[in-house]
């Protein structure tokens, strides 16, 4: 608000727009605060981000998982196709306190030489709230590293992570953009290794991921928006 009485007058703002999965509460919030100091705008635009048409879902499940790695594969649901540029994984986190320092592995897609990968590492006992999400490509690499994201504990949180194919990452929480990122798109390319919850056999030893994994959505087609103008 002292942002907006700096560089506006009353009657001055025209446009208010909100990006994220739709119309919020903290939206309806901010509106009325700049109701009562005068700076209510002419127009609200509210932009939802979605991905279409996910290409596998998976209920999910509590890991780790009694299997070696303890993770699932979601070549189980057969999907089969390329994935890149354009990429999305959405789900439902809880997070249960790590056993020791080593990160463990919220998704891991990627070939048998790891030069084509996608994936979500989380930091174990000593980054508590740690998160990164990042893609290889041949020699190149890029990463989206978080902080304080998520507590270990019964609560749970939507996470949605996504690459536009010009190179944007975001990571979202619970609807809110927490953090954003310029870097390479991923190849559009099979993934052998579709884990969810471990990294990939041939990657060496992490640890499992500790906590639940639920409401799976994973997308590969571009993302759209949907704009609400009131």
């Amino acid at each position: 608000m002292d942002k907006c009485r700096e560089h506006f007058r009353a009657g001055q703002l025209q446009t208010y727009a909100s990006v994220g999965c739709g119309l919020l509460g903290q939206d309806w919030i901010i509106l009325e605060q700049m109701r009562r100091q005068n700076m209510l705008p002419r127009r609200a635009v509210f932009v939802e981000l979605r991905t279409a048409k996910p290409v596998m879902t998976c209920e999910g499940a509590e890991f780790p998982r009694m299997r070696e790695g303890g993770g699932i594969n979601l070549r189980q649901t057969g999907f089969c196709g390329d994935l890149g540029p354009d990429f999305s994984f959405s789900a439902v986190l809880q997070f249960n306190r790590p056993a020791s320092n080593s990160s463990s592995f919220l998704f891991d897609f990627s070939d048998d030489a790891r030069r084509d990968v996608i994936y979500a590492e989380v930091g174990g006992a000593d980054k508590i709230g740690h998160l990164t999400f990042g893609c290889v490509i041949g020699d190149q690499s890029h990463r989206l590293p978080v902080d304080d994201c998520w507590q270990p504990g019964d609560q749970a949180h939507t996470f949605l992570f996504t690459i536009s194919a010009v190179g944007m990452y975001n990571i979202y929480k619970d609807g809110q953009l927490i953090a954003r990122s310029y870097g390479l798109p991923p190849a559009s390319a099979p993934k052998r290794h579709l884990h969810v919850g471990q990294c990939a056999p041939s990657y060496g030893m992490h640890h499992s991921f500790h906590g639940r994994i639920q409401k799976i959505k994973v997308g590969c087609d571009k993302l759209f928006l949907t704009v609400r103008v009131v």
